[in-house]
């Protein structure tokens, strides 16, 4: 068995990882949850206050609308109008028109649902009419209401005013709202008289309470100067202390909005209609407190629901890796044994796929590593015999260039100088093909080579070969190439050009640098290569075993410098061949 450690295990890991993932999924969804939730509650209240704000002003703008066809019908009526365009001793004194007009208006009373809240009504001429209807029309102080409302100082036909305390101190209704409308006569543009209607206070608030059904808002009616028309009793009791700057706000435009004051001591959050007809202000103040009670239920909740995902992460995160990390454990420890040289042990598969598949390639895992082990031990003893094997073969080009030294000394002895001369050029090329093939040599020693090559060709040929080397510049010389790159080139140009030709040849070498590249080109004058036989010429030996030397030289390049260098073929069939081969240099020397 494996031995317990204290080390971070994938276990332990995995249900950091599962209570991590757990907790910020829960905490990122609770965050969504509750600032979604708040701005939908928020966005309820709203549309639910502004839906009863609206319900509320049809209301009032309904009652309203009836006060003023209740009183633009007795200003228009004829029998008003003439009392109120007769002398002032008829008006003064009880006459049957009179009796008329009192008739008609309690008949009003009985059938006009607006009347139901009219404490008192009163028809005031400019001749000295007075007409009273009303349970309180005979209590009222008829000269303070004179004074209040019967004047020309304004300019308006229909009003409403402010409500004010009672003209009367004996009525139960310590406030009346009252509605002032002048009675003209159009013909002569004069002022006949007024009707005055004191309705009791409570007109709009109960309208507007049924409306909203709110208990603890704080509601009221008013116009754009400030006059309020309607209040309930949480409004008087706290605006007392509204500031002026609330109060401006309240009023600022005609669009609907909400924003949070102070008002009473208290946060309210503030809801306002606009009615057209009259043009007034219906505020609703909704207390804060109410409002943050949905939200701290909310809150809690969320919180409630993040601690119950934390506790079933934990729970279902000592399970799943539990689960999980069972087979592993007895993969690692099967890996264990492996590693010890123990390959006898065996793997139970589990049920899940991924893991069969793991545990399946654990095993062949074990058969493989045993089979390589035995074939890399059958591949090192061969080895060490091939490494026997080319030791021996070693000697053979070493007595080989021993043996052409004493030739050398032989000839030389006797006087044989172009024996001499063949076998010291014979025991150079010998000498350096004994180097590494991936050594590298300067273009002046590969040019040097390369005329020892040639001199042991022309003794071949009776001297008919010439030969010339041109340097694009002396500097040229220091550049590196490797190794016999040159001579398969010359060769070819022998064996394929000049030789076909069946003449003697000329053979040059000319080098070149072109931008950070040295080219080295072999020409010949020699039989030429026809056109569809260029291409075969770079063939790996696979495909075209007449020219290995040349595809050898290709590759080396190309292995060496990159696919950009190489060897580049022209020719001319009977005229001339040039090979050029392409390398690279870095700062003036071959790299």
């Amino acid at each position: 068995m494996r031995p317990q450690t204290k080390k971070r295990t994938l276990k332990r890991q995995l249900m950091v990882y599962f209570v991590l993932v757990a907790v910020i999924s829960s905490l990122l969804l609770g965050v969504y949850y509750f600032t979604s939730q708040k701005s939908l509650i928020e966005r309820n209240t709203i549309r639910s206050r502004e839906q009863s704000i609206s319900h509320a002003i049809e209301m009032v703008e309904g009652q309203a609308r009836q006060v003023q066809q209740f009183a633009n019908q007795l200003c228009r009526n004829e029998m008003v109008r003439a009392l109120m365009q007769s002398a002032p001793e008829e008006a003064q004194r009880f006459s049957p028109e009179k009796r008329a007009v009192i008739e008609e208006l309690n008949t009003q009373f009985r059938y006009v649902p607006v009347t139901e809240s009219v404490l008192s009504l009163f028809l005031i001429g400019e001749n000295g009419l007075d007409i009273r209807v009303g349970v309180e029309a005979s209590l009222v102080d008829y000269s303070a209401l004179c004074h209040a409302f019967c004047t020309d100082a304004s300019a308006e036909r229909a009003r409403w005013e402010e409500i004010r305390e009672n003209f009367t101190s004996l009525s139960r209704n310590k406030a009346v709202l009252p509605y002032c409308q002048r009675i003209q006569d159009e013909r002569i543009d004069s002022t006949l008289g007024y009707l005055v209607i004191l309705f009791r206070d409570d007109l709009f608030v109960r309208e507007c309470l049924s409306a909203m059904e709110l208990e603890n808002d704080a509601i009221c009616l008013m116009s754009a100067e400030g006059k309020v028309f309607a209040s309930n009793v949480r409004w008087a009791e706290s605006s007392g202390a509204m500031e002026n700057d609330l109060f401006a706000r309240l009023r600022e435009n005609q669009t609907d909005f909400s924003f949070s004051e102070r008002l009473g001591g208290e946060n309210h959050v503030f809801f306002r209609g606009w009615s057209t007809a009259p043009s007034w202000i219906l505020v609703d103040a909704v207390p804060a407190a109410q409002m943050d009670e949905q939200i701290i239920v909310l809150g809690r909740a969320a919180v409630l629901t993040l601690l119950l995902a934390v506790l079933a992460a934990v729970v279902l995160s000592g399970y799943l890796s539990g689960r999980f990390t069972r087979p592993i454990s007895r993969m690692v420890e099967a890996v264990d044994d492996i590693a010890q040289g123990d390959f006898s042990r065996k793997l139970a598969c589990g049920s899940e796929y991924e893991l069969v598949c793991l545990e399946e390639s654990i095993g062949k895992m074990q058969h493989d590593l045993e089979r390589l082990i035995d074939e890399r031990m059958q591949q090192e003893e061969d080895k060490r015999k091939a490494e026997i094997r080319m030791l021996k073969a070693q000697i053979n080009p070493h007595f080989l260039y021993n043996t052409l030294n004493s030739i050398k000394m032989m000839a030389s002895m006797q006087g044989a100088r172009g024996i001499q001369n063949m076998t010291e050029a014979l025991g150079n090329i010998l000498r350096s093909s004994l180097g590494s093939a991936d050594e590298t040599v300067t273009l002046t020693e590969e040019l040097a080579l390369l005329e020892q090559y040639v001199y042991i060709q022309n003794i071949r040929y009776r001297g008919n070969i010439e030969y010339e080397v041109t340097l694009e510049s002396p500097a040229l010389g220091d550049c590196m190439l490797p190794r016999f790159i040159l001579q398969p080139l010359v060769e070819n140009a022998i064996q394929h050009g000049i030789e076909v030709a069946g003449r003697g040849g000329r053979i040059a070498v000319c080098a070149a640098a072109r931008e950070d590249k040295l080219e080295v080109s072999v020409w010949d004058d020699g039989a030429g290569i026809a056109s569809h036989q260029l291409q075969s010429l770079t063939a790996s030996p696979e495909e075209d075993g007449r020219h290995i030397g040349v595809s050898n030289v290709h590759r080396r390049l190309q292995m060496l410098y990159g696919a950009d260098c190489g060897l580049r073929f022209e020719s001319e069939v009977g005229q001339y061949t040039r090979v050029t081969a392409v390398l690279r240099m870095k700062n003036g020397k071959e790299g």
